[in-house]
């Protein structure tokens, strides 16, 4: 008997839904803290030649970000009550190990220096995200981790689009090597980290790809992808009007 068909598997009520959504987003804000917090100690530097050998390339922040929509994806599809209750489990779980490895072992990256920001959107953006996250909190990386957990995940629930949603999380995993966001090292052990979650609470509980039943309608996707380029539009618009709510040397 197929589990995924139990019709114990239902949906999540919506209060649940989103208590467990912000649920997740208190788990996430220590995140902050740390970063803050770590932002002056001593770091290791873990870089390698691989590191070196990648030069800057700022086009590829724009992949970078996309993994702060790509979190919700789970949010605005997935229906099964069972699978989003692990969801949320393994990101919390994961983010409370990495904060923990954070503070026991800051880990450091040498960022390039941006000129031109008010010529060049692409540069104001990196300069922009690397004023609000500090180079520590990088090992293991929470972007890849969170981005291939959620991939592995679909890939279990809806194997064809899981497996486009890998591909795409590769690409967040060269973006953050591209835009100098991330070390080799941070990289490997974020995917190391969610291939463990996937091994540990998704695969007992999904043998088998979910029905039909198991998602909302496409189109609540479509929306959150049609989210993500509007995101950039209005950065791009605020750029292009002066904005500039931070300091950069």
């Amino acid at each position: 008997m197929n589990t995924l068909s139990n019709p114990c598997r239902s949906d999540c009520p919506p209060g649940e839904r989103c208590r467990l959504v912000l649920l997740a987003i208190m788990v996430f804000a220590p995140y902050l803290l740390i970063n803050q917090l770590t932002a002056g100690w001593p770091a290791h530097d873990m870089s390698t030649a691989i590191d070196r050998a990648i030069p800057l390339q700022p086009a590829w922040e724009l992949i970078y970000v996309s993994i702060y929509f790509y979190m919700f994806i789970p949010v605005v599809y997935l229906r099964d009550a069972a699978l989003f209750r692990r969801a949320v489990a393994g990101f919390c779980a994961m983010q409370l190990f990495c904060f923990a490895i954070f503070l026991c072992w800051p880990v450091g990256i040498e960022r390039p220096r941006l000129d031109d920001l008010q010529d060049n959107f692409l540069h104001w953006g990196l300069a922009l995200n690397y004023v609000l996250d500090q180079p520590r909190n990088l090992f293991p990386s929470l972007h890849l981790a969170n981005a291939f957990m959620v991939s592995l995940l679909f890939y279990r629930a809806a194997p064809r689009l899981g497996m486009a949603m890998l591909i795409w999380a590769s690409l967040i995993g060269y973006s953050t090597l591209a835009a100098k966001h991330h070390l080799l090292g941070d990289v490997v052990a974020g995917i190391v980290l969610a291939v463990i979650v996937d091994r540990w609470l998704f695969a007992p509980l999904a043998p088998k790809p979910l029905g039909p039943e198991g998602f909302y309608p496409r189109r609540y996707l479509l929306g959150l992808l049609i989210a993500y380029p509007a995101g950039l539009l209005l950065f791009y618009l605020l750029w292009r009007a002066g904005w500039q709510p931070f300091t950069w040397p």
